[in-house]
């Protein structure tokens, strides 16, 4: 069994891909051969891997379309040259010309889709968005981390996918556990997300800021993350008290963070299946999120978390006011870390990708 996984290049600001590409790696069937194709990413980044894979990464000296369609020749004749039954496009919506040759060399084809976060009416939101829509029309599979994941795409789109398959990646109890009992812990809220504008972290700050006025300013907001809106993040919050920015973190000081505080807040206009909020939950932080996509096939309002009606600062105030008022949280939080453990292992996502794959290949 020979197993080939394709990713975009290495994002640059951005750590979750690389954190579920590492994840995805070690749930694939300890049996097969995997090789690892991309552009950018450094052999350092897989170093925690516990399994043997062979990568094959090229640098790229330019970012032009042309430079990128040209690594993407290099690495699909290495690719054909190795040999493979199934290649998973994993983060890969830009990898449409390998998907294209592996699918001329009958090799079977999956492709991941997430949250449509695209920049639309901008010239990078049409070329990315055309692309995806390709691979999706053209691979064999389509998978997703959870089923709601499908609705943020059109009617269009899901009609013509021809096997959707739901295929979770494990979040790691290892890194992420339940320390301090959440009565013990500060009145921190916290934000773990990419700063960019479909994250919505201006609405939390306006929304926190009434919030917290409202309660003599015992409340504290703590924000992690980076990206292109960080600057104008900064600048705001530096006139303002009790909101702190961190920049981007190592997964202890996220997991210590996530310890110290008693809510944890995901505001995105759009979102495939967060790995902040399954780590939220594992920590016993109960979230309040926006009911889109796979977070409405995790989080069940007032049980092990809470919804927001909308993503202005004005919904996102009343959540914050819900949340405040609700007499049990100890509860929700027992309640956050069982979902994750029940449905989330290692060993339940490895079973899943085990059976998938066999049953793709046709072995017994």
């Amino acid at each position: 069994m020979k197993i080939a996984v394709i990713s975009n290049a290495a994002p640059k600001t951005n750590k979750s891909p690389l954190t579920s590409l590492c994840k995805l790696l070690e749930i694939l069937p300890i049996e097969a051969d995997v090789s690892f194709y991309s552009i950018d990413y450094s052999l350092n980044d897989f170093s925690n891997i516990d399994r043997k894979v062979e990568y094959h990464i090229l640098s790229r000296k330019t970012k032009s379309f042309l430079n990128y369609k040209e690594k993407q020749k290099k690495l699909i004749k290495i690719l054909i040259k190795e040999g493979a039954d199934i290649a998973l496009f994993w983060l890969a919506d830009k990898m449409l010309f390998m998907l294209n040759e592996c699918k001329k060399h009958k090799i079977k084809t999956v492709f991941w889709i997430y949250g449509n976060v695209n920049n639309k009416g901008t010239l990078k939101g049409v070329i990315a968005d055309f692309l995806k829509k390709q691979m999706i029309y053209s691979a064999d599979y389509i998978a997703v981390e959870s089923p709601s994941v499908i609705e943020q795409y059109s009617y269009k789109i899901r009609r013509r996918c021809k096997k959707i398959i739901t295929l979770p990646i494990f979040s790691n109890n290892n890194e992420f556990k339940n320390i301090i009992n959440y009565q013990n812990r500060q009145n921190n809220i916290l934000v773990v997300s990419r700063i960019s504008p479909e994250k919505n972290i201006n609405n939390i700050i306006d929304a926190f800021y009434r919030f917290n006025i409202e309660h003599e300013k015992k409340w504290n907001l703590i924000i992690i993350g980076d990206g292109p809106d960080k600057e104008k993040i900064c600048t705001k919050i530096a006139l303002l008290e009790n909101i702190r920015f961190l920049g981007w973190q190592n997964h202890d000081i996220i997991c210590r963070q996530l310890n110290n505080s008693k809510l944890f807040i995901i505001a995105s206009s759009a979102e495939g299946l967060p790995s902040t909020l399954q780590e939220a939950m594992l920590c016993g932080t109960p979230v309040l999120a926006t009911k889109i996509s796979g977070m409405k096939d995790i989080i069940v309002d007032n049980y092990n978390g809470w919804f927001l009606k909308g993503i202005t600062a004005n919904d996102i105030y009343n959540g914050l006011t819900i949340f405040d008022s609700f007499s049990n949280k100890n509860e929700i939080s027992m309640n956050a870390i069982e979902t994750i453990k029940k449905n989330y292992s290692k060993n339940e996502c490895k079973l899943k990708m085990y059976n998938f794959i066999c049953n793709s290949l046709n072995i017994k």
